[in-house]
């Protein structure tokens, strides 16, 4: 059945012979059995085509054309140019190998049944990038009326995920070898090893009440539920997991940003769109500004809330430029996402006000005019996801008597939220990382330093001013959010922080544009080659060099955290059950100097918030829900005390002395947090403290971190009862 390449000349014939049944062998075994069935059992005929055979059946009219390998099966009304398509898609498959089924099959076949559910008809189906590349190999693609010139044009969803793929490795590949998840995931964990339907209708049923209630997020549960049953507890699979996200998140977002650039002036999408999008997407994967969330968590609900977010919003702009059943399909899609964004963090919720800027801000009519169309556009793409929001928030509220999420007003009370937040979100991210050259910009000058920056950025970027206003939509709502409620995790800036890295995207683009070709037309401060426009280039070109300059600085993908390992080795020391097993059960155990914070790497100073740990590093809840599930002896667990180490564990080594009843703890001078005990009583020394049990109590157990493996304790015992 294969033709054999009888066309070709001989020494062409034989090396592609050899590739068919080699480098391609599973690939053609699987077509040589679907032609023969095809041929001996639906009625077809075999034809030989420039090295591969068609086969044509009647019967395959309604499952159209498909190439596997030499084998092109096709229905017996295919047209010359459907065959030479095939055919491409066969010169794919001579490329690729065995990579074709996973490279160029599936995208294939996953959009081919989205083009039919969508009701698409041609040659919208040949806008996909292995379908245009087909057509290319084929020598049919000027016959589709494609979108771009080259079919290049088409490969931007590869190429960010090759791209995006490989900083996320290089920033954050290292976490994979830590054999640990972050402690603040422990609850998570040990959560997920409850029935699913346990998990979601318990909290409902029986309350949880106050800030309990930001634990309850469906899409969460399912997702550390499902991470549960694949990787148990082996703290590598849920990394991995943990930055696929951190890809995902990344690629949607370059799509996000391709797309955007196109609707901002209503057409296809450019050179310099794609341009935009790869740089963006590439300065996100790279360094996502609240790059904590990425490695050495488990607790990634702000990778899980970006997926969702950025695929909500390139649905939205698909089912704006689109009709018909596609735009029903987008729609749907939309509202998926929106609700998995919402499932994973109530910040979801800021993707209506997002969408609502968005529909108002393409809508070419002044904006005095036409507000029954917008009205009648966001009740159609939004209503649906606006219910949903407010059903979901309602049984936060009433049934788990909190929205949720934690607030830190109290640290704050002295300054102006909402002017914190600005400036705080504007420049202390990027620049976090230069801090102690920057120290001097603190409080008000930074302020100034802020928005003369970002003003003259804007300044010169007038010519895409809906773009940024667009991009300005995604960034601000969760800004004010931060400002309003003083959210204490800079997690939050982690969805918004796309924005920023397009307009420095956009930035550095237009400046190359600018000094390297024709003066963009409607562009006052690069028109003409007077000074204004030599003044424009000079200042663009030098705020985009600041800005990439303090974004290299601070990607880990030039600069290893060295935070991690220390948070490692501070959590290893409790989470081992030869701790805890001299413990009787049903005992209140209090910990004794677990470490709240670990600081190593200089460029975590923020600039205007003081000094904060990348993580913590260990947390009575977390421990608690770990023990619960390695040590389950009813014991219940307490923080008593707590030390913020700045440097590495090994820097605070403990000396542990018992004796009549009293325990005390000697280490190096650290700064250390109380929490009063109900029978236990600490008395504060220099350099150490002492502990024993209130008059009248019975002993007491403690458990003594020490960056050597912490120590179970009897505290109020007789000598040598407990193990320092």
């Amino acid at each position: 059945m294969i033709d054999g390449f009888a066309h070709e000349p001989p020494g062409r014939r034989r090396l592609l012979q050899l590739l068919t049944w080699t480098w391609c062998l599973p690939t053609t075994l699987v077509g040589l059995v679907a032609g023969l069935f095809t041929v001996g059992v639906l009625g077809g005929r075999a034809t030989p085509f420039r090295g591969a055979t068609v086969v044509r059946s009647p019967r395959l009219r309604t499952l159209g054309a498909v190439c596997l390998g030499p084998v092109i099966l096709a229905p017996d009304t295919a047209t010359p140019e459907l065959v030479a398509h095939e055919w491409g898609h066969f010169r794919q498959h001579l490329r690729l190998g065995p990579a074709y089924l996973l490279v160029v099959g599936v995208p294939s076949l996953t959009h081919a049944v989205w083009h039919r559910l969508g009701g698409g008809g041609f040659p919208d189906y040949f806008h996909f990038w292995t379908e245009a590349w087909a057509d290319h190999l084929g020598g049919v693609y000027a016959r589709h009326a494609h979108l771009h010139p080259r079919w290049t044009g088409y490969a931007l969803g590869p190429v960010l995920t090759l791209v995006c793929g490989a900083l996320t490795l290089r920033a954050f590949g290292h976490v994979l070898a830590f054999p640990f998840t972050d402690a603040d995931a422990l609850v998570d964990v040990a959560w997920a090893r409850f029935p699913l339907r346990d998990q979601l209708l318990v909290p409902l049923t029986g309350g949880l009440g106050g800030d309990n209630a930001n634990f309850w997020r469906p899409a969460a549960m399912v997702q550390f539920w499902a991470l549960r049953h694949l990787f148990g507890e082996v703290p590598a699979g849920w990394h991995a997991w943990s930055l696929l996200l951190h890809v995902v998140a990344s690629v949607l977002a370059g799509l996000v940003v391709e797309a955007l650039g196109a609707a901002s002036r209503g057409g296809a999408p450019t050179a310099r769109d794609r341009a935009v999008a790869l740089l963006a997407a590439a300065l996100f994967a790279a360094h996502p500004l609240a790059e904590e969330i990425v490695p050495a968590t488990a607790r990634n609900l702000d990778l899980l809330l970006a997926v969702g977010s950025f695929g909500a919003l390139l649905a939205l702009l698909r089912a704006l430029t689109t009709h018909g059943p596609a735009q029903r399909l987008w729609r749907l899609v939309f509202f998926a996402s929106a609700a998995l964004a919402l499932g994973a963090k109530e910040a979801g919720i800021l993707l209506l006000p997002t969408c609502v800027a968005w529909i108002v801000l393409l809508d070419g009519r002044p904006l005095r005019e036409g507000w029954p169309l917008r009205l009648r556009a966001m009740l159609r793409h939004l209503g649906p996801f606006a219910a949903f929001s407010l059903v979901f928030l309602a049984v936060r509220a009433r049934v788990l008597h909190g929205v949720g999420g934690y607030h830190d007003a109290d640290a704050l009370a002295d300054t102006n939220l909402l002017g914190f937040a600005l400036q705080r979100a504007f420049v202390e991210p990027l620049f976090s990382s230069l801090s102690g050259r920057l120290a001097p910009l603190a409080g008000a000058p930074g302020v100034v330093f802020a928005f003369a920056l970002w003003g003259v950025l804007l300044a010169t970027l007038r010519r895409d001013a809906r773009l940024v206003g667009m991009l300005a939509a995604v960034y601000l709502p969760w800004i004010f959010l931060l400002g309003v409620t003083g959210t204490y995790s800079r997690r939050v800036l982690y969805v918004p922080s796309i924005a920023m890295a397009a307009v420095v995207a956009l930035a550095g683009v237009s400046a190359v544009f600018s000094w390297g070709g024709a003066p963009p037309r409607n562009a006052r401060m690069h028109a003409g080659s007077g000074p204004g426009a030599v003044a424009g280039r000079v200042a663009l070109s030098i705020v985009t060099g600041l800005l990439f300059g303090a974004w290299l600085h601070g990607t880990p993908a030039l600069r290893r955290y060295t935070d991690w390992d220390a948070v490692g080795r501070a959590d290893a020391t409790f989470l081992r059950p030869e701790v805890w097993a001299p413990i009787p059960a049903n005992t209140t155990v209090w910990l004794v100097d677990r470490p709240a914070r670990v600081d190593l790497d200089p460029r975590r100073y923020r600039l205007w918030s003081k000094r904060k740990s990348l993580n913590n590093a260990a947390t009575s809840y977390a421990i608690e829900a770990w023990v619960d599930e390695h040590v389950p002896r009813g014991l219940s667990v307490r923080s008593l005390t707590s030390i913020l180490p700045e440097g590495p564990p090994e820097a605070f080594p403990a000396v542990v002395a018992s004796a009549a009843g009293v325990v005390r703890v000697a280490r190096p001078p650290v700064a250390r947090t109380v929490n009063a005990g109900k029978d236990v009583l600490v008395a504060e020394e220099p350099g150490g403290i002492t502990l024993s049990v209130a008059p009248g109590a019975a002993p007491q157990w403690a458990v003594i971190w020490d960056p050597r493996g912490a120590a179970a304790v009897a505290v109020g015992a007789p000598l040598g009862e407990g193990r320092p």
